[in-house]
């Protein structure tokens, strides 16, 4: 009987490392996301008049600040629960911390305090370092890997 034989079946793990999203899928789920939330929020401001049409033009009946409420609640809490916003699934996008766990809710918000400070070409992933982290991840240790 040979050694094989005696220990049963052998199995072997295979390490993969992390494949980092790419700046095209990155930048496309940005847009993705953002083609959706203010469609949607849009459609939402019409139906319930919170814009309505004067003379030819949109007059805005609401802040502001509820377009960044409505966004602080949508892109943490998605990364945070699920690593990925729709674009990001969308695109097989996951947003992961450094040891490629679930990120926390306050690293979420990091990143998303981060896309506002360094604009879109920043939190597209302008900028990017070896491990394609865009601005907003390097402040949040974070990363942006195919799923």
């Amino acid at each position: 009987m040979n050694c094989l034989s005696q220990m049963g079946r052998l199995e072997i793990t295979q390490y993969n490392e992390p494949k980092f999203a790419s700046l095209g899928k990155r930048f496309l789920a940005y847009i993705f996301d953002h083609i959706l939330f203010f469609g949607i929020l849009f459609e939402l401001a019409v139906r319930e008049r919170w814009i309505v049409e004067s003379q030819g033009a949109w007059t805005i009946k609401f802040s502001l600040g509820l377009v960044f409420l409505f966004q602080f609640i949508y892109y943490p809490v998605s990364w945070w629960l699920f690593g990925q916003s729709l674009g990001q699934r969308l695109f097989k996008i996951r947003i992961v911390n450094l040891d490629f766990k679930r990120i926390t809710f306050s690293q979420a918000a990091v990143r998303l305090f981060g896309s506002y400070l360094g604009g879109p070409f920043f939190s597209a992933g302008f900028g990017l370092n070896e491990n394609k982290q865009s601005w907003p991840d390097v402040i949040a240790n974070t990363l942006a890997i195919d799923n």
